[in-house]
């Protein structure tokens, strides 16, 4: 499994953004709000144990208390 984001390319400069996804540079993990400030929350993906009952399940928003066994680093 691979997860990636868009905002490479939503940070483009064609789309009034400084990200050059040729280096890298400009670009950031949370994407800007209109503002050019850091959006306050941007969701990620999260599973549950394997061993929760029904097998091992996909969330997306944030960590869920008492069910999320791996966040895969949140937002980085």
């Amino acid at each position: 499994m691979a997860l990636e984001s868009d905002t490479p390319r939503i940070e483009a400069p064609d789309f009034g953004g400084v990200c050059d996804r040729s280096t890298g540079a400009g670009c950031t993990l949370v994407p800007p709000t209109d503002d050019g400030q850091p959006a306050a929350f941007y969701p990620f993906f999260s599973i549950t144990s394997p061993f929760h009952p029904g097998g091992c399940q996909w969330f997306i928003g944030n960590d869920v208390p008492g069910q999320t066994a791996s966040d895969f680093g949140k937002v980085s």
